[in-house]
């Protein structure tokens, strides 16, 4: 084991090449200085973490497929989600709801600053990735780091 394997802080690397890209991604997150440790520790003391997904980019005109992933615990969705209701009665009203899609809105454009204050708040860890659409080999077992990413970093 490396010392990251060992410390308390920072992302702790998987060393498994037998992973593939999973390694690959998860030796780059731990060279990255992007993730505080603040939501590293949050998550290590969680008794159990719940993990989101949402998945963009399938219209036939963009460019990108986009793969989001939150991982927070109970107790942070929790919070967030008592803020998130009370901004919502108190600027969209019942029946709105935000949507990023729907920007255009005059209503949702003055609550934009306040949702996004609330949702830093939100201990976790969102990681997001982008793939080109134009690439022939995005994500087979094949991976190298390499391969129609170009050289896959930080």
């Amino acid at each position: 084991m490396t010392a990251a394997q060992h410390s308390g802080g920072g992302w702790r690397t998987l060393s498994r090449p037998e992973l593939g890209l999973a390694d690959v991604i998860s030796n780059r997150m731990s060279a990255s200085s992007r993730i505080p440790e603040s939501c590293l520790r949050s998550l290590r003391s969680a008794p159990s973490l719940l993990m989101f997904s949402d998945y963009g980019g399938a219209h036939k005109h963009a460019r990108y497929e986009v793969l989001s992933f939150l991982v927070s615990t109970l107790h942070g969705l929790q919070s967030f989600n008592t803020e998130r209701r009370r901004l919502r009665e108190g600027s969209l009203g019942p029946e709105r709801r935000m949507s990023y899609k729907a920007l255009n809105d005059r209503v949702r454009m003055r609550s934009l600053r306040a949702y996004l204050a609330v949702t830093d708040q939100l201990q976790g860890l969102l990681i997001n990735f982008a793939l080109d659409k134009r690439a022939t080999d995005r994500l087979s077992e094949d991976y190298t780091p390499h391969t129609a990413f170009g050289h896959l970093g930080a």
